[in-house]
């Protein structure tokens, strides 16, 4: 079925709760006029997938693609398909542009991938085979820095390629306009949308995809890594392979900026590092997030007593990307500097559930069991009122929702320097900043800070 608009969502709405799945919401149900269509792009089959949102009437279809969804073709098997010289050699150019950090040629590589409809003959073509092995060889020999271990290179050469590959040979749902919600296998897919079937393609971003996978890949313990780093340093150099599958990011990135006929972000810093990618003035505008006010209307602020204990809330998902590790070693500071604080925890912990484990984990042996509660996703606006204070210790933000929330009910919010959190609490233009500030702004991952 042919809808009005496509959106492209990456591993958000409507299995994941959170500020891009709201917003997401928030456009369809405010367009009952228009029909919507969902690609969404997942990692695995496996992953668990219950909405978190009611689904409106006007979506129309919700189609699934998984970056993994992928069987092992044995070695020895023979594929039905198979790639022609022509198309080896629109996989090589693509390739050698994503080892560079380049966008590669969708209107050249697509066809070409479509011919394969199976994709355990992709991957026996790509990983299998005697031409996909003598390829691998011949780009390692070409791109590999000396002394880069070859088996190790082979799996990164396997894990980046033949999952986008996949991707890309995909079909995309029949729309008149395609929206992506953030670069990334989204807006590649969107440029896809907008060079194969010459579709309007908008680009909107809440944080800047490339930024937060390379915080992501600094953390990855499953990329080989010899360096040893103890500080966050996102502007060095990382090891070969981390390094390379900053360069896939980027070259998606690259993909999506150019392709897409406007792009949109929450703040000004965001449309600065746009820019600065290559994404032309006029093609770029700044839509900030709203909330309806009037909800908050009838909230009376908490207002503490002496005698009270302090209390503090980290609203949002329990995921690496939020930190949720430095507020917990913050409060210990409190703790051991004689302040009694109780701390709620509030909002999903079934994204990451080996990161939240390890939050936990760290609450025990820091002994506040008594001090930190981990309450899941609750009514948020129905518990603003107990709270003294939000914190937001985020290594990566857009125009967090919760500091919108929060100033609106009245209440400080503590929260680290990234994304729009700085302009929102101190203030963007001279009238906003002659209101004074909301809060307090505090570098990334410093608990001392933080308390």
């Amino acid at each position: 079925m042919r809808s009005d608009i496509c959106f492209i969502l990456e591993g958000t709405w409507p299995y994941v709760a959170g500020g891009v799945s709201t917003w997401v919401q928030q456009l369809i149900e405010g367009m009952p006029d228009l029909q919507f269509s969902v690609l969404y792009l997942g990692p695995e089959r496996d992953a668990p997938r219950t909405p978190k949102y009611p689904i409106p009437p006007n979506v129309v279809e919700i189609r699934e693609v998984f970056l993994q969804d992928y069987g092992h073709a044995p070695s020895a098997g023979v594929a039905r398909s198979t790639l022609s010289t022509e198309a080896w050699a629109a996989i090589d150019r693509a390739q050698r542009a994503i080892v560079a950090g380049e966008a590669p040629d969708v209107r050249e590589l697509c066809p070409h991938l479509e011919q394969i409809p199976d994709i355990d003959d992709l991957v026996l073509n790509l990983a299998h085979s005697k031409t996909g092995w003598d390829y691998a060889v011949q780009l390692y020999r070409d791109t590999a820095p000396p002394g880069t271990p070859f088996l190790t290179w082979f799996w990164t050469h396997r894990f980046i390629h033949v999952p986008l590959f996949n991707l890309l040979r995909q079909e995309l749902p029949r729309a008149r306009l395609y929206h992506a919600a953030c670069t990334g296998y989204a807006g590649i897919m969107g440029a896809k949308a907008a060079r194969l079937l010459r579709k309007p393609f908008i680009l909107t971003e809440h944080g800047i995809y490339q930024r937060e996978r390379r915080i992501e890949i600094f953390n990855a313990a499953w990329i080989q890594d010899g360096a040893r780093r103890d500080y966050l340093d996102l502007r060095g150099s990382q090891s070969v392979l981390k390094e390379w599958w900053n360069r896939l990011f980027r070259s998606l990135s690259q993909s999506a900026y150019r392709a897409a006929d406007h792009t949109t972000t929450l703040f000004a810093a965001n449309q600065r590092d746009q820019r600065a990618e290559g994404v032309p003035a006029e093609r770029s505008a700044i839509i900030p997030n709203g909330i309806a006010v009037e909800r908050f209307a009838a909230l009376t602020p908490h207002r503490r007593t002496r005698d009270e204990v302090f209390t503090i809330g980290f609203i949002g998902r329990v995921t690496r990307i939020k930190d949720l590790k430095t507020l917990i070693q913050a409060l210990a500071i409190l703790r051991d500097h004689a302040v009694t604080a109780q701390t709620f925890v509030i909002g999903p912990t079934d994204e990451e559930e080996g990161y939240v484990g390890e939050c936990r984990e760290l609450v025990v042996a820091l002994g506040l069991n008594d001090r930190v509660t981990f309450t899941g996703r609750i009514d948020v606006l129905g518990f603003l009122p107990r709270l003294d204070a939000v914190v937001l210790t985020s290594l990566s933000e857009g125009q967090p929702f919760v500091i919108l929330e929060a100033n609106c009910a009245g209440i400080p919010v503590v929260a680290t320097d990234v994304g729009g959190c700085r302009e929102m609490l101190m203030g963007l233009s001279p009238e906003d900043q002659a209101l004074g500030e909301s809060g307090l702004i505090t570098p990334v991952a410093s608990p001392q800070a933080t308390a």
